[in-house]
């Protein structure tokens, strides 16, 4: 059993990005996004309480 999980952030789609039971794709800023379509397999930042529309506000500095 495997219990290591990575998730992969992204606000752009990416070719050959895995997603299976140890990699996870996330989709940063979702909420503005114009690529919603493109990155549909991966999982948004915009479900419960987010900031997905915040993005500009904060740095990861």
């Amino acid at each position: 059993m495997n219990k290591l999980k990575i998730f992969v952030c992204s606000h752009r789609p990416v070719e050959n990005t895995p997603h299976d039971e140890v990699y996870t794709p996330i989709h940063l800023e979702r909420i503005n996004s114009k690529d919603k379509e493109a990155m549909a397999e991966y999982v948004g930042d915009d479900t419960g309480d987010h900031i997905s529309g915040k993005g500009s506000h904060y740095s990861e500095c």
